[in-house]
């Protein structure tokens, strides 16, 4: 078979869609091995299923990884240029399939693999508006100056929060503009939709996509299908569509809407540029110097771990401002020595499963101003939708004498394993852990806190069958749940 040359393919490459490529590239979510994401290319016309590795994925494409054999025996399906289907599975339940265009192929000998470049092929933006008309007559075009705005919610590693505006409504489908482009959407993906509206409650609509419209550098479009609006819902949005966006009540009408809080100020994300990561740095030297466990001489680079590299770090922004940081290290070997474990005699204990199966999570800080804010309880629901989302069973890190009761109050417990911290001499830390299990049974937490922690999450695993409670254990959440109804006020936000 003939081989590719690197040169002949990247030439392709960048004499076709050289700027669409790199504009998603420089938009890109990386996937790491152990996060519990696959992929495939599908080959409709050959009835043919290719298994690859998911590299990167954004809106706008994705990065495989393929292996050079496979390659070779199906290179003539899989040229530059060529459409292809690629079936992405977020996790077990969540599988997507998305019609994309091979934008880049490039050939790694040493490594035996193969890198595709896929640019999604997505719905032209002037054909869509006037189709809209056609079809939906009754559609209701907002004006840009008179916005109905709001936040999409979405689930993948973690909650993704993207400031939203509608741009039409139709009795079941809304045309919406996300304005942050690293938000990754995709056909059937489930969204709940938080609307800027003048009341005290906060209101949800549960939507899912399905077409994601023409994008540009700063923006996308997509259309979502709504099945049901709450009364409640369409009360206040039909008086906000009509005393601020100036929409007939007619129009309304037609539409069968009748006439008539966010608590959440903080993004997540993780920190991918040498400038992020360079403040990460400068976070983590402000919060070690304010507990002592700075030297006089040290500088913010001195602050930089040998693990960084092979980690996540999840960063917490308020605006542009980095709030909080905590760093998810995946072991992908059992010889990998972890932050952790550095100082242990006799390493973890015996009943720890392996570190393949195990998540790190170290060197977190938070901004001083932050400390009371329940930042610390949202930053570690993130790394808990994580670790759900992982095929890992334990999570473990280290407290000092002064954390440790907050360590203990999310759940986590003392494995009765204590050292000499290396780097901070003299402050004893205790090697802590929680188990996959514990925060879903309300394992040693009382209801109200297990609500306002966990409730969620247990819900989302049970529906989708990573944990099955059965017995005493289902009674107890049982009796949890109803116990969170009726003191909902005490711990739900508003």
């Amino acid at each position: 078979m003939r081989r590719l040359s690197n040169e002949a393919l990247n030439l392709d490459f960048i004499n076709s869609i050289e700027k669409d490529f790199n504009e998603r590239t420089s938009k890109r979510i990386e996937i790491r091995e152990g996060e519990g994401v696959s992929a495939s290319i599908e080959i409709v016309s050959r009835d043919l299923l290719i298994d690859a590795r998911l590299f990167d994925l954004s809106s706008f494409g994705a990065g495989l990884i393929l292996n050079l054999n496979e390659f070779r025996k199906y290179s003539p399906l899989l040229r530059i240029g060529k459409e292809i289907r690629v079936n992405i599975a977020l996790n077990v339940d969540k599988k997507f399939k998305q019609l994309a265009e091979i934008a880049q192929i490039k050939i790694q000998e040493d490594k035996n693999t193969c890198f595709f470049g896929l640019r999604f092929i997505h719905e032209d933006n002037t054909a869509r508006f006037e189709s809209d008309v056609k079809i939906n007559p009754d559609s209701i075009q907002l004006d840009p100056n008179l916005p109905l705005a709001g936040f999409a919610y979405k689930e993948l590693f973690y909650k993704e929060k993207a400031i939203i505006r509608v741009e039409s409504i139709s009795k079941n489908h809304w045309v919406l503009n996300a304005f942050d482009t690293e938000m990754v959407l995709l056909k059937d993906l489930e969204l709940r939709i938080y609307l800027f509206l003048p009341h005290k409650d906060q209101f949800y609509i549960d939507a899912k996509v399905t077409k994601v419209l023409g994008s540009s550098y700063d923006s996308m479009r997509f259309e979502v299908f709504i099945s049901e609006i709450p009364k409640r819902i369409k009360k206040h949005l039909s008086n906000h569509l009509v005393s601020t966006c100036e929409v007939s009540p007619l129009k309304l009408r037609n539409l069968g809407y009748g006439v008539p809080n966010i608590t959440d100020n903080f993004k997540f994300r993780y920190a991918k540029t040498p400038q992020e990561y360079d403040d990460v740095l400068k976070l983590r030297f402000e919060a070690y110097k304010r507990v002592g466990k700075v030297k006089e001489e040290a500088t913010h680079r001195d602050m930089a771990s040998p693990l960084d590299k092979l980690s996540r770090i999840l960063a917490v922004f308020h605006d542009e401002t980095l709030v909080a940081s905590i760093t998810l290290t995946f072991p992908n070997s059992d010889s990998l020595i972890l932050d952790t474990e550095k100082n242990l005699k006799d390493g973890y204990p015996t009943s720890f499963p392996k570190k393949t199966k195990m998540i790190e999570i170290a060197r977190f800080c938070v901004k001083e101003e932050y400390l009371k804010s329940h930042l610390v309880i949202r930053v570690f629901q993130h790394v808990y939708r994580v670790f759900a989302m992982s095929d890992r069973d334990l999570i473990v890190s280290s407290a000092d004498d002064k954390l440790l009761p907050m360590y203990k109050s999310i759940g986590m417990k003392e494995a009765g394993v204590t050292y000499d911290h290396p780097v901070f001499k003299g402050i004893i830390h205790h090697i802590v852990s929680i188990h996959i299990n514990n925060p879903t049974a309300g394992e040693a937490m009382p209801p109200l806190r297990w609500n306002y922690l966990y409730r969620e999450m247990t819900d989302f695993l049970e529906k989708r069958g990573r944990i099955h409670p059965k017995g005493f254990q289902k009674v107890k959440l049982s009796l949890y749940r109803l116990i969170g109804d009726i003191l909902a006020p005490l711990w739900r936000e508003k």
